[in-house]
């Protein structure tokens, strides 16, 4: 048979030993990316090294007595005469590459869980957002948008004065307000990233983040909105974003993630990356 690595085979007793099922120590090393037939090949040789430690599943649910584990060794004056000092090294390098090899086995573990929890919790409508983080981030991007469409104005009617003046022919010639629907599209990063303020503030009540959309609503011309009853609806985004402004989230994480740092860079906060 060939030797197993023996970090698998150390990660393979202590998981074993602590009370964990065969099953629930592969399923741990796959997820730590070791190939199937190496997992395969550390059970059997666990299986015919170390037989005793399979066995322990079958003490603990039969109630059998305490099985004897005749490889616990313990180095007395006796045990050093017996067999030597260079014995006695070698017995204590092995147990030394063992340990060292069940520390990599769960470290590598424990970097896939967190690189995996990274990757999950990062992205503009991925994770959690912070009350004052998302108060800042909303003030931003209203400034941001804000000052566009005032330089945008301001160039229009330097460079083009007759662009402008039709421009503001359509504006006055809008009764219904249907111009409010080219807003979101004419400042599509803006809508984006203000979307994606609100889904994370969402998350962080334990709300789905699909209710975001609805703050489409608003962009909606007055005279559709008062036609189809949807004033129901304005008033109800309007306590919803109270909501956001004011009320904590939880503490602990929740499905949508941990509570996100209060610290570090603000950009990076609100870009969530």
């Amino acid at each position: 048979m060939h030797m197993p690595q023996k970090g698998i085979v150390s990660f393979i007793k202590m998981k074993i030993s602590s009370g964990a099922t065969p099953d629930d120590a592969k399923k741990a090393l796959l997820k730590a990316g070791f190939l199937e037939e190496h997992i395969d090949l550390a059970f059997r040789f666990v299986k015919e090294k170390y037989p005793e430690v399979l066995q322990d599943i079958v003490a603990s649910n039969d109630y059998l007595p305490e099985i004897h584990k005749p490889g616990v060794k313990i180095v007395t004056p006796q045990v050093v005469k017996r067999v030597g000092i260079p014995q006695i090294k070698t017995i204590q390098k092995e147990v030394v590459d063992s340990v060292r090899g069940h520390a990599e086995v769960v470290s590598k573990i424990v970097k896939n869980q967190s690189d995996r929890h990274f990757k999950i919790h990062k992205g503009l409508f991925q994770g959690r957002l912070r009350r004052k983080d998302f108060t800042l981030g909303f003030l931003f991007f209203f400034a941001v948008g804000y000052v566009v469409l005032a330089l945008s104005a301001v160039v229009v009617s330097l460079v083009s004065p007759e662009v402008w003046n039709m421009v503001l022919g359509i504006i006055e010639a809008d009764k219904n307000g249907a111009l409010l629907m080219t807003i979101p599209v004419i400042l599509l990063p803006i809508t984006v990233m203000m979307l994606s303020l609100i889904t994370r503030r969402l998350h962080n009540l334990e709300l789905p983040g699909t209710l975001s959309l609805l703050f489409l609503v608003l962009f909606i011309p007055i005279d559709v909105r008062m036609f189809y009853g949807m004033w129901f609806v304005y008033i109800a985004l309007g306590i919803l974003f109270m909501l956001l402004l004011s009320k904590k989230g939880h503490p602990e994480a929740n499905q949508y993630g941990p509570l996100p740092e209060s610290k570090g860079s603000f950009f990076r906060r609100i870009f969530n990356i």
